[in-house]
This record gives structure tokens, C-alpha cells and sequence, in this order.
């Protein structure tokens, strides 16, 4: 993505809270997700930070899965480097919606949460002063995921919790916590190999949920795409994503459209950074995504015309596809 166009939506973001004072989400400020399993900032990602005077970092520690054994923590992040000390950092947790499909003792997950989020930031250094929980709740968890954040909330009453809220959670009841970073990513369905739409974000598939903004009764700030994505499909069937791979090779492969590249030769491509691999066969397609600073910056006309406090603070997904 190009990045200054994430320049003017931090910056409007910070003018906003500078002209008013804050808004709905506590100490509102530019802030960024980080979401890999090892923390390790670049050169090029400080110095996007000091410029953009990004001031708060969403860190995914862990993901709560369901398992035999119930509720278990996996895909802890593990630390390279230190974290910036002029950043407030938000420990963030992903859970696994589905492991409220069966009875969950909420109190005790909740206290074991809170537990080893403590553990990990006394070890690595760090305070905090909020909690956010990212869950895909649907009508039938939605209950179990608001119990835990009850419980959580009662384990600690001086926590700050908020919850990620997904689009078409905003026809649902709010969470019971302070705030929702509301997902502008994400909007499509990446499975189809013949999507028209930008399943990244595109506007069409926000306008349905518009209506339901203006009256959401928890405060919510917005969090923003900057990632791409490389999708494989064989005989019109998703396969996985590519780790970026270069569809510029003219062996390999053979553009068919601006987003579209059929396969010519066979060969194995590694995924997630060089640890599993997906086999390329000709014919198959690789369709390719990127956040769009054209539907970034018109999605953000269309809610903020409908939240007037929603971009108080701009969340950027995240900070490893600053380059």
C-alpha cells in the first residue's frame, strides 16, 4: 500500500484529537495493530512510527483456542526485539469463537486471560492499562464471549476493556466493554475466485451496515486495512494464501488482468515465512489484493458521516506490511 495515504489518516486522526480534546475511546490516539507470532520492528517501521506520531500498539500476544482440554492459550508471540517505550501498549487477545459452542467455566478463563497477560508483561517489560479481545462472535456465542468479558472485567475493575467489532456485529448488542475498534477490513469473501469486489475492503460491502452506526450504543473508534493479500485457487477451489510470492516472474507466471496470474510451471511456494508450502500446478490462479487508498479514504467518508467520533483514533492493520 502506499504509505502516505496512511500518512494523511493518522494525521487526520491526530488533528482531530488535538482540536477536540479526545472523544469516545479513552486517550484517543494514532495507533497500530501488530499481529505476527514474533516481534521484530525494521528500521523503516520506527521511523514510520516517530513521523506519524503513532502513540499506542494493539500487541496480539496470544490466541485462545478451544481443545480437548478446553480453553488453551497458542501462537504466543515471542519477542526479537523490545518494545518502543513511547508506546502504550494494548495487549490483545484472539479468541477462538468457536470454543463457546460448548460450556465454558467464563470465570476462571477470564482469570487464567488476565494471569498470563500479567506474566508476559512483567517478563517483557511493559505496563498497561487496557485489555482488547478479538472474538467472531455469532448468535449463538454471543452470550458465552459477553460472559467472559464480565468476568474479566470483574477479575480486574481497573482494567479498560474494549472488543473488536466485526460489521455485521453492529446489527447484534454491544459487548460490555468500554469501546470497539470497528474491523474496515476484511469485508469480502477472499474464497471466491471470481469476486468483482476487493475483498480486503471495498465500499459496497460496508453501505448495509451503515445504518446501524449512528445509534451502536458503545463508543467505537476504526481500524483501517494496510496488508495485501495472494490468493491460490485450483479448478476455481481456494487453496491458501502465498507468502510474497513475485508474480512478476514471467516463467512462472502469466497476468491475465491487473489482479489475476495463472500459473505456468509446477513448483512449491513457501507459506508463512518458509515453515509449510503449497504446491502451484498450471493452470491454477493466484488473484491478488491490496488495500486501496481510494476505498480506504471513501469508506471513511461514508461512516464518519455517520459516527461523528469514530475517527478520534484510526487503528492501521497492521504494522508489518509498513515497509
Amino acid at each position: 500500500m502506499h504509505n502516505w495515504r496512511l500518512i494523511i489518516l493518522l494525521l487526520v486522526a491526530s488533528l482531530a484529537v488535538s482540536c477536540r480534546g479526545g472523544g469516545e475511546v479513552p486517550d484517543a490516539a494514532p495507533s497500530v495493530y501488530y499481529w505476527r507470532t514474533t516481534f521484530q520492528i525494521t528500521p523503516a517501521q520506527h521511523q514510520w512510527i516517530q513521523q506519524q506520531g503513532v502513540r499506542k500498539l494493539y500487541l496480539r500476544l496470544f490466541d485462545i483456542v478451544p481443545s480437548a482440554q478446553g480453553p488453551i492459550p497458542n501462537a504466543t508471540i515471542t519477542f526479537i526485539d523490545t518494545l518502543p517505550p513511547q508506546l502504550a501498549v494494548i495487549p490483545t487477545i484472539f479468541i477462538d469463537y468457536t470454543l463457546f459452542r460448548s460450556p465454558v467455566d467464563v470465570d476462571d478463563l477470564a482469570q487464567k486471560t488476565l494471569d498470563r497477560i500479567a506474566k508476559m508483561a512483567a517478563t517483557h517489560g511493559f505496563r498497561y492499562s487496557e485489555v482488547q479481545f478479538d472474538c467472531d462472535w455469532t448468535a449463538t456465542t454471543q452470550q458465552a464471549y459477553f460472559d467472559f468479558l464480565a468476568a474479566a472485567q470483574r477479575a480486574d475493575t481497573g482494567l479498560i476493556l474494549s472488543s473488536t467489532i466485526r460489521l455485521h456485529q453492529l446489527s447484534m448488542p454491544a459487548p460490555p466493554c468500554r469501546y470497539g475498534a470497528l474491523m474496515l477490513y476484511n469485508t469480502g469473501d477472499f474464497r471466491q475466485p471470481d469476486a468483482s469486489r476487493n475483498p480486503i475492503l471495498d465500499a459496497e460491502d460496508v453501505k448495509p451496515y451503515l445504518k446501524y452506526l449512528a445509534r451502536y450504543p458503545l463508543p467505537l473508534c476504526a481500524a483501517y486495512p494496510n496488508f495485501s493479500w495472494q490468493l491460490l485457487f485450483h479448478d476455481h477451489q481456494f487453496m491458501g494464501m502465498l507468502y510474497l510470492e513475485d508474480l512478476s516472474d514471467a516463467q512462472a507466471y502469466l497476468p491475465l488482468d491487473s489482479t489475476t496470474y495463472r500459473v505456468v510451471i509446477p513448483r512449491n511456494v513457501p507459506i508463512e515465512k518458509g515453515r509449510r508450502y503449497l504446491h502451484l500446478a498450471p493452470g491454477d490462479t493466484v488473484r491478488c489484493f491490496h488495500s486501496s487508498p481510494a476505498q480506504i479514504n471513501q469508506v471513511r467518508r461514508m461512516v464518519g458521516s455517520m459516527r461523528k467520533n469514530i475517527h478520534d483514533q484510526t487503528i492501521i492493520y497492521h504494522l508489518s506490511e509498513i515497509k
